[in-house]
């Protein structure tokens, strides 16, 4: 049998079917299949996951097959270009004041200032002295100044020398006079006051001056 003829009747048979029929046609409907498997009774969302660039996505059942639990792995997309760069926003508020920095160097020194005014003239001071104190011996001398202006005074404090040596033994004075003493002036005081003595005169001759207070009025 030739293969090349039958393939040539079997097209001529199509065309002529093409060429009779308007529309396709179909054969009697065939018998109704087997029923499937049990579906799973609830569907839930369990995790999402991002997953690398590049990756392929996968969706797993980590509960059973009556209640499904699905968790996603997504990829992360590839990074897109940098955008333009936006408008500048708005200015933040002044932060806190930070701690004080550490003190500089010295500047240079600045040029001399105009001179000033003069003042008017104060007064004149007064030193005097003032105590005079002697120290012991073998001490430093000292001054001090105390008071307040204008009057002012200088206190010393001066040691005490050295003991020297003894001098030579000195003449014989002159015998001196006699002194004599002579009442003088008596007078009687008040009644009540104290009795006084005073001597006068130059020597050798001396006076005593007395005042005796007169004695109280007797009773009658």
């Amino acid at each position: 049998m030739n293969n090349c003829n039958n393939d040539e009747q079997i097209l001529q048979m199509i065309e002529q079917n093409k060429r009779a029929c308007c529309r396709p046609c179909f054969g009697p409907t065939g018998a109704t299949g087997p029923t499937g498997p049990q579906g799973p009774a609830t569907i839930t969302v369990g995790t999402t996951t991002t997953g690398e660039a590049g990756t392929a996505a996968s969706v797993t059942n980590s509960g059973t097959t009556e209640n499904a639990v699905l968790d996603f792995v997504i990829p992360a997309g590839a990074t897109g270009p940098i955008g333009p760069t936006g408008p500048t926003g708005a200015t933040g508020p002044t932060g806190a004041t930070g701690p004080t920095g550490a003190t500089g160097p010295t500047g240079e020194t600045g040029p001399t200032g105009p001179t000033g005014e003069t003042g008017p003239t104060g007064a004149t001071p007064t030193i005097q002295i003032g105590d005079v104190v002697q120290g012991t011996p073998d001490t430093a001398a000292a001054a001090s100044i105390t008071g307040a202006a204008p009057n002012f005074y200088l206190n010393l404090t001066i040691p005490q020398g050295a003991t020297g040596a003894q001098g030579e033994e000195g003449e014989p004075g002159e015998d001196g006079e006699t002194p004599t003493i002579q009442i003088g002036n008596v007078e009687t005081g008040e009644a009540g006051t104290n009795a006084a003595a005073s001597i006068t005169g130059t020597a050798p001759n001396f006076y005593l001056n007395l005042t005796i207070p007169r004695g109280a009025t007797g009773g009658s």
